[in-house]
C-alpha cells in the first residue's frame, strides 16, 4: 500500500522532473513541493505546540503552505478561522478559470495553482475550497478612512457563489461566461431593513476602484459562506477579553500577518518627487518588456544588477569636464551605446533565457530604444531609477506568469503615482516600536486562547504597499514578538521566491 505522502511525491517527482511536462505545471509543482518539503521538515523536528512560520512576500503565496499545512496534519482541511493582521482586507473575489476546482477541496498541485491569482485575492478563494469558515480582520488605525467610516466591529454573513453573464460576441450572435459572485448581508451593527448586497468584479474595467458591479440577489448561485468581522486593532485585546465566547475551544486559528499594517506606501509617488513623471517611467516599462522577459526567480537578481550596470554611464556621464560632450548631442550618445555593447553581448551570452531577443542583433536594437530614454533624463533622475532598481511585477507562482501577467519593470510596485486606491501611512521608528508592542498584546491574547499552529507573513515589498526602508525593522518586530508569546526558537522559513531572497530589500542595495 502507498501512503498519501508517497503519492504526493511521487506526483511531485513526476511533474517536477520529466522533461516532458508543461513549464506552468512544473512551476507550479516546483513551488508546492518546496512548500510540502518544508513542512516534513518542520513537522518532524518541532514539538507540539512549536507554531510552524513562513515568510512570503506576496500574500496569495500563503495559500500552498497553508494547503499542504492541512495535508499533513498541521491544520484541518475544513473550517479554520484566518487571523488576518493586515492594512488591506484582501477579500477580492477571484477570477473565474477554466479547470479550477469550483468550490471543491484541490486535489493536487494543478488545482492548487488556479488559486494563486492576485496579491488581495486569496481570503475568499480559501473560502470556497472550505478551508476557511471564518475571517477576521485586523485593520490599523493609522488608516483615518476606516477611523471616520468604519465601527470598530463590524460582522457580516458572505455568501460566494457563480452566475453566468450574457454579452455581445460582436458577430451577430450572444455569448456567456461564467464568473463567481458574493452576496453580503450586514450582521453586526445591525441593519434595518435587513438588506443583502450582490456582487462581482468585472475585469474588463480599466479602473481597479471602479470594477465593483452590483448584480440582483437572484443571479448569484450560493455555494460557500463565511462569517467577515472586521476588528480595529485597538479594540480586538479588549474584545478578546471581554468576549470569552467570540474563539471558541473548537476552532482551529490560522495566524496571518501582514508587514504592511505597519505603513503602507505608494513607491510610484516617492520614485516622481523630484524625479522622473510619471509618463516616463511608463515609457521605461513598456520598452523593458522588449528588452527582458525574466522566466525564474534568479533571473530578477540578475536582471536587476545588469541594468544597474547599463545605467552606471548615463549617470556619471557629466561628471567631468572631460566627460561633458556625453551629456548631448548624437555623438556622446553613439559613445555610450559602443561602450555597453560589449556588456550586452556577454550578458546575452551568459543568460539567453533573460532576454526577449532571440539574437545579438534583437538584443541591441531592444537597448537602444531604452538607452535613448535614459540619455534624454536629467541624471538625477537616472540617479533615482537607479537606487529603486529592477524587479518583477509579481511572484512567478503566480497564475499565469509565463503567459504576460508578469513583468520585468522598475521597481515601484503595483499602485500607479498619484493613486488613491488605498490610504498611505509613513510610520517613524518610535511608531513602529509602538505598533510593535500592540502587535505583541494582539499575539498574546490570541495565543492564549486559541494556541495556533501556523503562521504566515508578508512582506508585500515588491508589490510596493510595506514602508520599504523600515521593512526589515517591521519583519524583525513580528519575528521576535512570535518567538517571545511562544516561548519557541523554532526555525522561521523564508519562502524561495522573496524579493532580496532571506535578506529582504536591503540585500538589493
Amino acid at each position: 500500500m502507498v501512503s498519501g505522502s508517497q503519492l504526493f511525491m511521487r506526483r511531485f517527482r513526476s511533474s517536477v522532473y520529466h522533461s516532458k511536462c508543461s513549464r506552468r505545471k512544473c512551476l507550479a509543482a516546483a513551488v508546492l513541493v518546496s512548500g510540502f518539503l518544508l513542512l516534513i521538515h518542520v513537522c518532524v523536528s518541532r514539538r507540539k505546540t512549536a507554531p510552524t512560520v513562513y515568510v512570503v512576500e506576496e500574500h496569495h503565496e500563503a495559500l500552498s503552505y497553508w494547503f499542504y499545512a492541512a495535508y499533513e496534519g498541521l491544520i484541518p482541511k475544513q473550517g479554520n478561522v484566518l487571523i488576518h493582521i493586515d492594512g488591506h482586507s484582501d477579500e477580492s473575489t477571484p477570477e473565474f478559470v477554466p479547470g479550477m476546482p469550483l468550490f471543491q477541496y484541490p486535489q493536487d498541485d494543478q488545482e492548487v495553482s488556479y488559486f494563486l491569482q492576485k496579491n488581495d485575492i486569496f481570503v475568499q478563494s480559501a473560502v470556497m475550497t472550505g478551508l476557511l469558515s471564518r475571517f477576521i480582520w485586523i485593520w490599523p488605525s493609522w488608516d483615518k478612512h476606516f477611523m471616520e467610516q468604519k465601527q470598530r466591529y463590524e460582522s457580516s454573513l458572505v455568501e460566494l457563489g457563480w452566475f453566468w453573464e450574457e454579452f455581445d460576441a460582436g458577430d451577430g450572435r450572444g455569448g456567456r461566461e461564467p464568473h463567481f459572485c458574493q452576496c453580503e448581508t450586514p450582521q453586526f451593527p445591525p441593519v434595518e431593513p435587513l438588506s443583502k448586497r450582490c456582487s462581482f468584479l468585472n475585469s474588463t474595467v480599466a479602473m481597479a476602484e471602479q470594477q465593483l458591479t452590483i448584480i440582483p440577489a437572484e443571479f448569484c448561485q450560493i455555494e460557500r459562506h463565511y462569517i467577515s468581522e472586521h476588528v480595529n486593532e485597538e479594540h480586538f485585546v479588549e474584545k478578546m477579553n471581554d468576549d470569552v465566547d467570540w474563539l471558541r475551544d473548537d476552532e482551529n486559528v490560522i495566524y496571518d500577518v501582514d508587514e504592511d499594517f505597519f505603513g503602507c506606501e505608494n513607491v510610484g509617488n516617492i520614485l516622481t518627487e523630484n524625479g522622473p513623471a510619471w509618463s516616463v517611467v511608463e515609457s521605461i516599462d513598456r520598452q523593458l518588456k522588449e528588452f527582458l522577459c525574466p522566466k525564474y526567480i534568479t533571473h530578477e537578481d540578475i536582471g536587476n544588477r545588469f541594468l544597474k550596470l547599463l545605467l552606471q554611464p548615463f549617470i556619471k556621464r557629466c561628471e567631468s569636464v572631460a566627460s561633458r560632450n556625453l551629456c548631448t548631442g548624437a555623438a556622446g550618445f553613439t559613445r555610450l551605446m559602443s561602450n555597453a555593447y560589449g556588456d550586452l553581448v556577454s550578458e546575452f551570452r551568459r543568460h539567453p533565457s533573460l532576454f526577449c531577443g532571440r539574437n545579438d542583433f534583437d538584443v541591441r536594437n531592444s537597448w537602444l530604444k531604452l538607452a535613448k530614454i535614459f540619455y534624454k533624463m536629467p541624471a538625477q533622475h537616472v540617479k533615482k531609477l537607479y537606487d529603486l532598481g529592477f524587479c518583477l511585477s509579481t511572484t512567478p507562482k503566480t497564475l499565469y506568469f509565463d503567459v504576460g501577467r508578469a513583468e520585468f519593470t522598475l521597481c515601484h510596485g503595483l499602485n500607479q503615482a498619484n493613486s488613491t486606491i488605498v490610504f498611505l501611512h509613513s510610520p517613524d521608528r518610535s511608531e513602529i516600536m509602538e505598533h510593535g508592542e500592540l502587535f505583541l498584546r494582539m499575539t498574546q491574547a490570541v495565543f492564549r486562547r486559541r494556541p495556533f499552529s501556523l503562521v504566515t507573513v508578508c512582506r508585500s515589498v515588491r508589490d510596493g504597499f510595506t514602508p520599504r526602508r523600515s521593512a526589515d525593522l517591521i519583519e524583525s518586530e513580528i519575528i521576535e514578538t512570535l518567538k517571545r508569546v511562544t516561548d519557541k526558537r523554532g526555525e522561521v522559513n523564508y519562502d524561495d521566491d522573496l524579493l532580496g531572497g532571506r535578506m529582504g530589500w536591503k540585500s538589493r542595495h
